[in-house]
């Protein structure tokens, strides 16, 4: 064996031994805070001083176009239902698996986080179907009991009506159900919309991704993110 062959075979036996473990624990590390993008220097910041991590925060609140949609008690709701108090709007469909359930658990969350430590607890909060053929009035009214009496579930009876709405805030989706056996596709987008009490658009919550590709919030930066707007508008 050649003396080349034998200092590559220590040399490599002192990388496994000395460094590869360093190098599994830093990815490690890296991977568990992925969704936690706030360093600890940050996280213990008045909140007063701490910047927005996934949030947009309009300078001014948005006007929002002219719409009308029915919740799920079948009532109408306009651009009049929006005034008078603060909304989060997510979106989606009734018979998604993962992301919309996902969601408005973690809406429960920061509900209950807001209220336990009385802060800026005057948050109500919507869900947008973007699939109002197959989910009814009645269908959206079991489907947000499920989470909170705080969550009203709103839909459009026509999709067309709903197009400016969907539009100026930004929601992107997409229904294929153009299948012959029955089957439909649905694809859409995870923001959150934050409305002010004068019926605008204040901010836009992104969802983080994890190493998978997946989108998620995360509840503290979330949480964090809403207190810092309500705290620091205008």
């Amino acid at each position: 064996m050649s003396l080349a062959i034998v200092c590559g075979f220590l040399f490599a036996l002192i990388w496994l031994l000395f460094y590869l473990p360093e190098s599994i624990s830093s990815l490690s590390h890296s991977l568990l805070n992925y969704t936690r993008p706030l360093d600890d220097k940050l996280a213990s910041s008045p909140l007063s001083k701490a910047r927005l991590s996934r949030g947009t925060k309009l300078t001014s609140g948005l006007n929002l176009a002219s719409f009308q949609l029915r919740d799920h008690h079948n009532r109408v709701f306009n651009n009049q239902a929006l005034k008078g108090r603060w909304h989060l709007i997510s979106y989606g469909y009734t018979s998604c698996p993962d992301i919309c359930p996902n969601t408005l658990l973690l809406l429960t969350q920061l509900e209950n986080k807001l209220k336990s430590g009385n802060k800026r607890p005057d948050l109500h909060f919507l869900f947008y179907t973007i699939d109002p053929a197959r989910d009814s009035a009645e269908k959206l009214a079991l489907y947000v009991a499920y989470f909170s009496e705080n969550l009203t579930g709103i839909r459009a009876e026509e999709k067309d009506k709903a197009r400016a709405f969907e539009q100026d805030l930004g929601i992107k989706a997409q229904v294929n159900n153009n299948s012959d056996n029955g089957d439909y596709q649905v694809s859409h987008g995870g923001a959150l919309y934050l409305i002010n009490p004068d019926g605008q658009l204040q901010a836009v919550f992104q969802p983080l991704k994890d190493p998978f590709g997946n989108l998620a919030f995360d509840i503290d930066v979330l949480y964090r993110d809403y207190l810092w707007i309500r705290e620091n508008l205008g």
